[in-house]
């Protein structure tokens, strides 16, 4: 699929209702196309899934999940099983700086807490 960032502008432009200033892929994720959306005020992550959007509900619910588990984690902004030019789904969530969860280097104590917060959705 070839996406030109002029679209993933005027997609943004037109979900978040301000301009974008710049879109900045990301290069080095393999399963999906992620960019860097930034706005005068706010930087955003635009995600376009390759193959296929996660069952109905499911970011959403663990999205949620997670901000009443008081696990921070980004906002979801908008996504979008339906859209017109991107039928395989967009997701825009709030930027958050720090590291990508599966390259976070954990000792097991902190991997223990990590494990008890995740049990609480069960």
């Amino acid at each position: 699929m070839n996406i030109s960032n002029e679209l993933i502008k005027l997609k943004a432009e037109n979900i978040l209702g301000e301009a974008v200033i710049s879109v900045e892929p990301f290069t080095n994720i393999t399963n999906n196309y992620v960019y860097q959306i930034n706005t005068k005020h706010k930087k955003y992550i635009l995600k376009i899934y390759k193959s296929g959007w996660p069952e109905d509900g499911k970011l959403i619910f663990v999205n949620r999940k997670l901000n009443e588990c008081k696990i921070p984690c980004a906002k979801i902004i908008y996504y979008s099983h339906d859209d017109g030019d991107l039928q395989s789904g967009l997701l825009i969530e709030e930027f958050l700086t720090g590291s990508i969860a599966d390259k976070v280097n954990l000792t097991v104590e902190q991997e223990a807490e990590l494990f008890k917060k995740l049990a609480a959705f069960a």
